[in-house]
């Protein structure tokens, strides 16, 4: 099945907008400087990046919001608004269709996020739980994909320790410098380290008291995150982001648990003279932000986190201790991650994860789920 045809960065429109029938969370306000570059009927997106030649990569998780007419793990998406599942048709047959015995190795089982290297390759992380009913056997991975080549260059399968059946490897950075790469896992908890030079896996850093958590849940567009979901979250952070120069790691606190921002020393996680419990010791708070999804920060240390509850973009300036909202419209419906393009322009992917039966207690979802793009050069705060 093909995908509904694109239009091309679209400007979204008020008349767009009041069509899909989105509703702005306090402090949100139209903004005319967002623009959509694709949408799905079905899937949910869950990461938008452009590589440095322009390119741009979705992923869209097959998990138990999919059914059978998820057509791929990962997109590109094609100026003229064609789409490709990357890096070939293979890797994104759906693994519920594949014969039995597939190797969960070479094809994606539920891929949740992707990140780029500062040579520009692509790694997908694949929590390996199909439709979200248990990791298997060799499921959960690390994929890098030659950008230039178009084809995968190393799969590092995570170990069945560090990814048992219900854990769920989320997020990850890459350092191509030291040579190591950073994972979060929100089943159990913490942050898993690669030495991809030799293959070896650790928990750095586990989940713990270390992290704050508010008193209530985010409350998105009147629906407001159940104490009885929030229980079922380990303390753990969640989305992640690496500074420029590779010697912190910051730590956003699991969306539906807290506002806090930390950071860890990348040494710290690095050195396994040092036990993942007393990681913890070593992290700094930052400041207080907002309930996030995803992070990302700029070569200026400048820290972009998507703001839940004001269907928006926050930003934390080096040194400051209180966010700034930079962009917030109604069709930014809890925005997932931020991708940081070449151009300086922010993408994000939306998922309107809040409006699941799980979170609002039935399905209020308003598909289709799209991908914007938001231009900060001509952007006017709200």
């Amino acid at each position: 099945m093909r995908y509904s045809p694109l239009l091309s960065l679209c400007r979204i429109t008020a008349g767009i907008v009041a069509a899909f029938g989105y509703m702005p969370s306090a402090g949100a306000a139209p903004d005319r400087t967002i623009d959509e570059v694709a949408s799905f009927p079905v899937d949910r997106p869950t990461g938008a990046l452009v590589s440095r030649s322009g390119r741009l990569f979705v992923t869209l998780p097959y998990s138990d919001y999919s059914d059978e007419r998820h057509v791929a793990s990962v997109m590109e998406i094609h100026a003229d608004g064609s789409r490709t599942p990357f890096p070939d048709a293979e890797w994104n047959r759906r693994f519920d269709t594949l014969p039995p015995g597939a190797d969960p190795a070479v094809h994606f089982v539920n891929v949740q996020s992707e990140t780029l290297d500062a040579e520009d390759h692509l790694w997908i992380v694949d929590h390996g739980s199909p439709r979200g009913k248990g990791v298997i056997p060799g499921g959960a991975k690390l994929v890098e994909i030659d950008l230039a080549a178009n084809k995968t260059i190393l799969t590092v399968v995570i170990d069945p320790a560090l990814a048992p059946e219900k854990s769920f490897v989320n997020d990850a950075r890459i350092d191509i410098k030291r040579g190591y790469a950073y994972i979060t896992e929100t089943g159990v908890g913490g942050v898993l380290v690669i030495d991809l030079a030799t293959g070896e896996q650790r928990r750095a850093l586990t989940a713990g008291e270390w992290i704050d958590v508010a008193p209530e849940g985010p409350t998105v567009e009147g629906i407001t995150v159940p104490q009885s979901a929030r229980a079922k979250v380990p303390r753990t952070p969640d989305g992640i982001a690496l500074s420029d120069d590779g010697d912190w790691l910051y730590l956003q606190a699991h969306p539906w648990l807290s506002r806090t921002t930390y950071r860890i020393r990348t040494a710290v996680l690095c050195d396994a003279s040092i036990r993942p419990d007393d990681a913890a010791q070593h992290i700094e708070r930052v400041a207080s932000t907002v309930f996030a999804d995803g992070i990302q920060l700029d070569k200026e240390g400048n820290l972009y986190l998507t703001d839940v509850e004001r269907n928006g973009i926050a930003r934390l300036r080096p040194g400051a201790s209180e966010v700034e909202l930079i962009a917030a419209d109604r069709s930014l419906s809890w925005p997932d991650s931020i991708g940081l393009a070449p151009n300086g322009a922010l993408y994000v992917p939306v998922a309107q994860f809040h409006r699941r039966a799980a979170v609002a207690g039935s399905d209020r979802s308003q598909p289709p789920y799209a991908v914007f793009r938001i231009d900060l050069e001509r952007h006017k705060t709200p």
